[in-house]
């Protein structure tokens, strides 16, 4: 991948725009290189541009209004975007390498960027300009608290640091000798959950930095942690792993209520089949926020949906390529999948069908944002 840039889709024009669903009033961020112009092949985009110089590694869209985007790249550059007319509002300068975390607070009146040398940066929306800049270790994730100005990020040496925006006040969660893959906040604020490359979870009191529950070992995973979710109830907590596998946790005891095979083996054809470890891997788990139901995607393109209550699965569905990415519609019953193959698909999560492919990317996607604030009537795809 040599150059990236984001199509602006406006679902509500055309015929493209009928077979996207009418109820398709969201924002959505696809991340990937874009293949060529062909009307045949990117349908209903408005505008389409390119700015980064390499790889776009992430993708972001502020919650408040869902009109501003963010999008960090191999180039060691951030950029911040008008949703509304695709101009640039704010180059980001100043790391190192590859921006490759990229986030918004939750009142969106701040933004941070994440590079792989390990400086951290956060931006002021408004005056845009840079207002409080760290380094670490290697980032390997970034999230905002849900409800105060503090930034976490878990970084390569097992560390997760958080800074209070923008006094620059700092606490970390010390390691325990193994990488932190991935991070999520509960939505009270006061707990998070924590994954890494041993396979092992942690449950955190983020006031005192203690660990509530250290989920290790026979009940861990035997590979990295690749994605965590919790549940809206702030109970149940969801993760994915390299090792192909998924486990439901209930956080108020730290027990584990389910784990499952998530990615399975293609037979269609025995001779040329070989499952590799790595593509077994399940890249993605995501709780819908309207059912009772859980998401995984993996490598060898198995989208499961699985039904909370039973914790049976409820649909398997084949994704052509391997999946990379996957979110939740926040307002209705639909799964957008980020493909290795460069497409972004729609699904319906009730009856696991495909409503709508989306074609243009001749690199695989590598993040997905969809936007909370659904009253406006584009999809964006980078």
């Amino acid at each position: 991948m040599t150059e990236n840039g984001y199509e602006v889709v406006d679902v509500n024009d055309g015929d493209a725009a009928a077979e996207s669903e009418d109820d398709m009033n969201d924002e959505e961020f696809a991340e990937g290189a874009m293949g060529p112009s062909d009307d045949e092949e990117i349908q209903a985009y408005s505008r389409s541009y390119r700015q980064h110089q390499g790889s776009v590694f992430s993708v972001a869209i502020d919650p408040a209004n869902g009109n501003l985007a963010l999008t960090g790249g191999e180039d060691d550059v951030a950029y911040l975007w008008s949703l509304e007319n695709g101009n640039i509002l704010l180059e980001c300068k100043g790391h190192k390498d590859s921006v490759t975390c990229v986030s918004f607070s939750s009142n969106s009146k701040y933004f941070a960027t994440g590079d792989m040398s390990g400086i951290v940066k956060v931006w002021e929306v408004e005056k845009k300009q840079e207002i409080f800049s760290a380094e670490c270790s290697d980032i390997e994730w970034m999230e905002w608290h849900s409800n105060y100005p503090v930034l976490l990020a878990g970084a390569i040496d097992g560390n997760v640091w958080m800074w209070q925006i923008p006094t620059g006040l700092c606490k970390m969660c010390q390691s325990h000798g193994s990488k932190s893959t991935c991070g999520k906040v509960f939505n009270d604020g006061n707990r998070a959950c924590f994954g890494y490359e041993d396979g092992s979870i942690k449950i955190v009191d983020l006031r005192t930095l203690s660990t509530l529950y250290h989920i290790s070992g026979n009940t861990g995973h035997s590979d990295a942690v690749t994605s965590i979710d919790i549940y809206s109830d702030g109970i149940l907590i969801a993760t994915s792993s390299l090792d192909g596998s998924i486990k439901v946790i209930n956080s108020a005891n730290g027990r584990v209520v389910l784990t499952h095979a998530a990615s399975w083996p293609d037979n269609s054809n025995n001779d040329n089949n070989t499952n590799t470890e790595a593509e077994k891997s399940v890249e993605a788990i995501s709780f819908s926020k309207l059912q009772t139901l859980l998401a995984s995607a993996s490598l060898n393109g198995d989208l499961a949906i699985w039904d909370l209550p039973t914790q049976r699965l409820r649909h398997r569905c084949k994704h052509e390529g391997g999946v990379s990415k996957l979110l939740w519609n926040p307002a209705k019953p639909l799964l957008y999948t980020g493909g290795l193959n460069g497409n972004i698909l729609v699904w319906d999560g009730l009856n696991g069908e495909c409503l709508k492919v989306w074609h243009g990317h001749y690199d695989e996607i590598l993040d997905l944002a969809i936007s909370g604030y659904v009253t406006l009537s584009k999809v964006f795809i980078i």
